[in-house]
């Protein structure tokens, strides 16, 4: 099992109420809150659909053992904090920065070994990584994403209200987003490399 925890948060997020409020055409401060809630749904739903992290954020990247090819997921890598490991004595170790290579210049980035990955304890998070990930602030973000994300809030507040829920099956349904709000989106998709590993589970908690 890989896990994937986000473990420090995006500063911001990638459009403000202000540009959200505009782009619905708006005029209520007294809403701020509520669009903020949408932005931050907008947003999860777009980074689901597209595999990436949008905003720089900071994740804790578990595997039980060296894979084949390391990739690190969610898009732009921005940095790696380290990478630790448990050695055959089930202590922890810091991985030496010199044994190995981050080749960010791609997308999803690589690591790879300058020897070979040490010999690691069978256990569900015997390799961490801690590392950085996303296109930058939000002033860095492509228009095309904040336009995804643009859209997709004003469907969702322009469509509160409308969920129903079917008296005979207990069905509950919503007015269906526009598809080329994800087909905007779908451009940039990362590629499948990183969903090789099988079994990814990715947290959106924040944790210490």
């Amino acid at each position: 099992m890989y896990g994937l925890r986000q473990t420090v948060a995006p500063a911001t997020s990638p459009v403000t109420t202000t540009e959200a409020k505009l782009h619905a055409r708006l005029d209520v401060d007294t809403i701020d809150a509520d669009i903020q809630m949408l932005i931050d749904g907008a947003t999860e739903q777009i980074e689901g659909l597209i595999d990436r992290q949008i905003v720089t954020a900071t994740y804790r990247f578990t595997m039980p053992c060296w894979p084949p090819t390391l990739w690190l997921p969610l898009g732009r890598t921005q940095s790696v904090t380290s990478i630790k490991y448990y050695d055959p004595d089930n202590a922890q170790q810091t991985l030496d920065s010199a044994l190995y290579r981050v080749d960010s210049n791609q997308e999803p980035a690589v690591i790879s070994s300058t020897t070979t990955f040490p010999i690691s304890y069978a256990r569900s998070d015997a390799i961490e990584i801690i590392y950085t990930v996303g296109y930058g602030t939000a002033a860095q973000v492509p228009a095309g994403l904040k336009g995804a994300i643009l859209m997709l809030v004003t469907h969702r507040f322009e469509h509160r209200g409308d969920d129903s829920t079917t008296e005979m099956t207990g069905t509950k349904t919503s007015a269906a987003v526009p598809q080329n709000i994800f087909d905007l989106a779908a451009r940039y998709e990362l590629g499948d490399e990183w969903t090789a590993y099988e079994g990814i589970e990715r947290t959106w908690s924040v944790t210490a």
